[in-house]
């Protein structure tokens, strides 16, 4: 009930003011958790009101009667998964062309904060986007505006209103609305556009990544399920979306549309502090999610063996709240990511834009795939000592690497300029 107030409330307040793109926001999350019929009702007629205030009433109102039509043949085939439901029998009202907003749903997997920076930065392109997330975890990122409570009867009535009355669903990390994916079977026959984003460990296959990374982990050897999922996804999923090319390896010849699409950071929530790296002690952080993956092992012997010689701090950061961690990566004068993926995710973007040189190993492979101007430290097993000890050598680098780092992330992953990526390809 909380979440339906305050979203209420909102609504109510931003119509007020004439903000409707605001107002139709925060509607459509009441909508969603309101539990009064009327009350429901009632909120609908101003969403769809507000959403096509330049059309006529009679246009709206087939609008409406052809979203019902839609969303009483997704309850029908939800509560039918074995049934080949026809959408012909359900759907007789023509939908009328109109302008309106591009309504977007993610979900529903958060990766590396990715869908709220997404459809944050997708509102302020005027597209109503929305996040859904069954899967909150211990980084604590705030990426749900729906959250879905109740029996099996509820939760459908719920997604069969998200689903009628949305333009475009992103999924992520092979995730979709229902565990065995009879959701994208019904997407697909109602003809809404839908995209796979995926991000690495989901679909990396470790016998074709050894090909371009000796020093690859991956976690799960179990191929043949990889594959079945990616090609049950790709049977009913035209687009797919990666983020460079190792990732495309894994994807190639299955989806009828691969899309090149990077990570997302909101720059203005990473001020960059380039530090004084010469006259203060020097402050060295690694902060693994997989310990394993990342190489964790390998990193701390070398510092290990380095404090030895060296006068520096170095701290581990593990299972801390992304807000807490961020603080503690302002203070980092250089941030080690991992050292056996071969190719950077989030992490090293964030501390890029806050104006961090970042050790990372990249793949040959990947050298020859990224842009030539990126400026990240790349270190293996086989010379992690020895990279970070002449870094510790010749800290005067770091202020070009530093510099450089925060024009990298500007050029390539502000999110104001993916937002205008995503979307070309939706429309």
């Amino acid at each position: 009930m909380n979440e339906f107030n305050e979203a209420y409330n909102l609504a109510v307040g931003y119509e007020e003011k004439k903000q409707i793109f605001n107002s139709l926001i925060e509607y459509r999350k009441a909508l969603f958790y309101c539990e009064n019929e009327i009350l429901e009702k009632s909120i609908e007629d101003k969403i769809y009101k507000l959403e096509y205030r330049n059309s006529d009433l009679e246009t709206i109102e087939k609008i409406k009667q052809y979203n019902m039509e839609i969303e009483k043949f997704v309850v029908d085939q939800f509560m039918h998964p074995d049934l080949d439901l026809k959408v012909e029998n359900y759907v007789t009202t023509k939908k009328p062309k109109v302008k309106e907003n591009l309504k977007v749903l993610f979900g529903t997997m958060e990766i590396a904060n990715q869908m709220t920076t997404y459809s944050k930065a997708l509102r302020k392109q005027g597209v109503e986007s929305f996040t859904l997330n069954y899967y909150p975890n211990w980084i604590n990122y705030n990426s749900s505006d729906f959250k879905l409570y109740g029996d099996n009867n509820t939760i459908i009535k719920h997604l069969s209103k998200l689903i009628s009355q949305f333009d475009v669903f992103h999924f992520f990390f092979g995730s979709t609305l229902w565990a065995n994916l009879i959701d994208i079977k019904i997407l697909k026959k109602i003809n809404k556009k839908v995209f796979m984003n995926y991000w690495g460990s989901e679909i990396r296959q470790y016998s074709k990544a050894v090909k371009i990374n000796k020093y690859i982990k991956v976690k799960t050897k179990n191929e043949k399920h990889i594959r079945e999922k990616i090609d049950l996804c790709a049977k009913y999923i035209d687009n797919c979306i990666v983020a460079d090319k190792e990732l495309y390896g894994y994807i190639d010849g299955c989806y009828k549309n691969v899309y090149f699409i990077p990570q997302a950071i909101d720059i203005s929530e990473y001020k960059p502090m380039v530090n004084d790296y010469e006259n203060n002690q020097f402050f060295i952080v690694h902060a693994p999610t997989n310990a394993e993956c990342k190489g964790t092992k390998y990193i701390i012997e070398a510092i290990d063996n380095l404090k030895k010689k060296y006068n520096f701090d170095f701290k581990l950061v593990e299972k801390v709240p992304h807000i807490e961690a961020k603080k503690i990566y302002r203070e980092a004068d250089l941030i080690v990511d991992q050292i056996l993926g071969g190719s950077y995710g989030l992490f090293s973007i964030e501390c890029m834009c806050m104006g961090k040189p970042v050790v990372c190993y990249i793949s040959d492979y990947m050298k020859n795939n990224y842009p030539e101007d990126i400026p990240l430290i790349s270190a293996n097993p086989s010379n992690i000592e020895q990279k970070l000890e002449y870094i510790l050598n010749n800290k005067h680098i770091l202020y070009d690497i530093s510099k450089k780092g925060i024009e990298y992330t500007k050029k390539y992953h502000d999110m104001n300029k993916i937002a205008k990526q995503l979307i070309h390809i939706y429309k």
